[in-house]
């Protein structure tokens, strides 16, 4: 059962919209007429929901905003009636928003709008033995022949393959939060990797993966992990360590190291400090967040004929020189080789989601050349700085 709140305060639109949500969904649907009675609701001890849908009336920032912050990334469908007055809710920082609902298509939409947020895994649900739902199992096998649809594909669009990878990641964390890392969500990850190995090809080019970043302003990437998997890639590929098991070693790390998190905000931090300072972050969240890569990477040795070394990179991704890092407080001589490059991958592309990709990435070097000082780190640096540096002087030239 998907557990909706509704807020409408239209008596006309109530009966259809209730209806499509208990007919083809199975929902349970509580209704409030404002997004401060929506307010109330959300600060009260009512149980959360898995959906908010919202009309647009007199919606303003102050209250929306308060409601996305007590709904913690649960995704919320706006009903608007003029869909170019849209963008303006984009600004709110916690909104998880799907494209909005036009009133004239109302049921059309919200049927779209609801069946997208499936096929992306947030709607996983139990049977009564402990099973998925048979609605669950099927959304799982259609995205497992949707990733193998795009595999044997000559040469899939990026954007699609891009979308689709981050569907499985979302349907792989979802599933494993439910019970556990199965053999259909392994499979299914089994194949996303291998659909993103397709897209990276042999050698993925740092440089060009430097300009999307670059062009990345105002929009939204498709995928955190998926982006994290080619940065990766390319930083070793440059390193020369360009093999297919190094590049399938560090997309598994990818799409895996934060499978136990299910805070969007708790998983966009890179230190115990960031995390400290989340508005109403709990002991309990903390402390799972600090064991985070620990139990990903218990996960990942569940994993079928898992590669070696993958479940280190996912153990150590948080670590840091000097021993600043967690879980363990290693230092640079105790973190591996493909950790490094790891962490300085995502630790660059956090830079530039800091900045609304505003950034460079010899504005990275120099502000992380007394952190990545000696060893791997250093040299990943190196290999990012001689990289950016050729593309700016191949700019100026043309």
């Amino acid at each position: 059962m998907i557990k909706i709140l509704l807020i409408e305060d239209l008596e006309s639109e109530i009966k259809p919209i209730t209806k499509l949500l208990t007919t083809d969904f199975e929902s349970v649907v509580t209704r409030v007429d404002s997004l401060l009675d929506a307010v109330k609701v959300m600060e009260s001890a009512w149980i959360r929901p898995d959906l908010i849908i919202c009309d647009d009336h007199g919606s303003s920032f102050t209250p929306l905003s308060r409601m996305l912050e007590l709904s913690q990334g649960v995704p919320c469908i706006l009903i608007v009636d003029d869909p170019t007055k849209f963008s303006e809710f984009r600004k709110i920082k916690q909104a998880f928003l799907t494209e909005p609902v036009a009133r004239k298509h109302l049921t059309r939409d919200l049927l779209s709008r609801i069946e997208n947020l499936e096929e992306e895994g947030m709607f996983v649900h139990l049977a009564k033995d402990g099973s998925l739902d048979p609605r669950s199992k099927k959304i799982i096998t259609v995205q497992e022949q949707k990733v193998q649809k795009l595999i044997e594909t000559p040469k899939p669009n990026i954007q699609t393959v891009h979308n689709t990878t981050t569907n499985s990641i979302k349907l792989i964390q979802e599933v494993t939060s439910k019970i556990g890392f199965t053999p259909q969500v392994q499979a299914i990850a089994t194949k996303s990797v291998e659909l993103t190995l397709k897209v990276i090809a042999d050698s993925p080019k740092l440089s060009e993966i430097l300009k999307t970043l670059k062009t990345q302003e105002g929009k939204f990437i498709a995928s955190h992990s998926m982006m994290l998997a080619e940065i990766a890639s390319a930083l070793a590929s440059q390193m020369e360590w360009s093999s297919g098991a190094t590049f399938t070693k560090l997309c598994l790390a990818a799409f895996l190291h934060d499978l136990t998190l299910t805070n969007n905000e708790l998983a966009r931090c890179r230190t115990l400090e960031e995390a400290k300072a989340l508005p109403g972050i709990t002991q309990y969240e903390l402390n799972q967040f600090k064991l985070h890569p620990t139990h990903a990477a218990e996960l990942a040795r569940k994993f079928h004929e898992i590669p070696a070394d993958v479940d280190t990179i996912i153990a150590q991704h948080h670590e840091l020189p000097g021993g600043t890092g967690f879980p363990r407080g290693l230092f640079q001589s105790q973190i591996s080789p493909l950790t490094c490059v790891f962490i300085v991958a995502e630790d660059l592309l956090h830079f530039y989601l800091d900045r609304d990709f505003r950034a460079d990435a010899l504005q990275f070097v120099k502000e992380r050349e007394n952190i990545y000082v000696s060893g791997n780190l250093r040299r990943a640096l190196k290999v990012l700085e001689n990289e950016s540096t050729a593309m700016n002087k191949a700019t100026s030239f043309s």
